[in-house]
C-alpha cells in the first residue's frame, strides 16, 4: 500500500471476517483488494478502534499526514543498517 492510502484507510473498508482490505481512491483511480496476511492481521487486530481511521492522529482526530517520522524511528529501533537507504517506498519492495 502507498503512504497515503495507509494514513487515510478507514476501519469500514477492512473486512477481518474474509481477510481483505478493499483500497478505496488510489492513485490510479482503480479501486482494489489486497489479502491480509496472518502477520498483518495478527497487528490489525491489536490497533484501538478509537476512530473511523485505523491510524489517527491522536491530538486532532483526523487521519495522520505522514508517517516519514515514525517510519525513521521504527528504522532505528530496530537497528536496521541504513546503508542501502531504506525509504518508506522501497520498503514495500
Amino acid at each position: 500500500m502507498r503512504s497515503d492510502e495507509i494514513s487515510t484507510l478507514l476501519w469500514e473498508n477492512i473486512d477481518e471476517a474474509i481477510g481483505i482490505i478493499h483500497v478505496k481512491f488510489t492513485r490510479t483511480r482503480t479501486d482494489r483488494d489486497l489479502t491480509i496476511n496472518s502477520f498483518s492481521g495478527e497487528i490489525i487486530g491489536t490497533i484501538p478502534r478509537n476512530s473511523e481511521y485505523v491510524f489517527e492522529n491522536e491530538k486532532t482526530g483526523k487521519p495522520i499526514t505522514s508517517i516519514k517520522k515514525s517510519f525513521g524511528t521504527a528504522i532505528n529501533r530496530a537497528e536496521i543498517n541504513t546503508t542501502n537507504f531504506i525509504t518508506i517506498s522501497n520498503s514495500n519492495h
